[in-house]
């Protein structure tokens, strides 16, 4: 009899151990589920990282407005809101669309400059275009250089005929330093606006292209000419 109630009373201690172990594992899951819906906080340190560097690249954008200013190493824009902006340009900050290089600048020149936002309030400069009043009313053309001149150079467009293509000290040049390295065959693009006096002003000259067969090795010789600039 004795026997049988210790044998009772352990199996009654086991339930209530069995107990205590099932209620005290739910309630440590469900602990485990209310820290579960916060993110670990290195997984946090990561999202975290991770939402920084998608600001960083927010942090590349455009400034559009008129210089207002220019130093040595920086320029103010003026922007549409009548804010002003510094603007620090490097060594290898590039210049498009006649000013090429810091010193170009003129106030009130409209210009769109590309870059990134600074700690220090200002914008760092990869590249700035000039965007002058005749930019809307911009064409472009494209052919190959035919003949060159002292302040111009005759383009044979696509369809046979030719244009006279007029250089100015604006005229900004890409993959040539400057119109007397244009030589007759060389494939260009070509942005200005058509003149009333039947010419081409040329804001900018691309060259898309070395010097076509066509012209065979005359370029070495001179190509008609051209080279020696008469």
């Amino acid at each position: 009899m004795l026997a049988k109630l210790t044998l009772l009373l352990h199996s009654k201690v086991a339930l209530t151990v069995l107990g205590v172990l099932l209620v005290g594992g739910a309630t440590a899951a469900a602990v485990a589920a209310a820290n579960g819906a916060q993110t670990p906080r290195g997984h946090q340190s990561a999202v975290a990282s991770g939402a920084q560097q998608g600001q960083d690249a927010d942090d590349a954008a455009e400034l559009s407005g008129t210089v207002d200013t220019v130093g040595n190493v920086w320029f103010t824009v003026k922007l549409a809101d009548s804010s002003t902006k510094t603007v620090t340009v490097t060594d290898q900050t590039e210049f498009k669309g006649g000013p090429q290089k810091l010193s170009d600048l003129k106030a009130g020149m409209r210009v769109e400059v590309k870059g990134s936002a600074q700690s220090d309030g200002t914008f760092a400069a990869d590249r700035v275009e000039a965007k002058s009043e005749a930019n809307e009313n911009e064409n472009e053309l494209q052919g190959t250089v035919d003949s060159v001149g002292t302040n111009s150079f005759v383009l044979k467009l696509e369809d046979g005929t030719t244009q006279t293509v007029t250089i100015s000290d604006q005229t900004a040049f890409e993959d040539v330093p400057g119109l007397s390295d244009l030589k007759a065959g060389m494939r260009v693009e070509v942005k200005g606006s058509a003149q009333s006096d039947g010419t081409f002003a040329a804001d900018r000259v691309e060259v898309k292209g070395g010097v076509n067969d066509d012209h065979g090795g005359g370029d070495d010789h001179g190509g008609g000419g051209d080279d020696g600039h008469a």
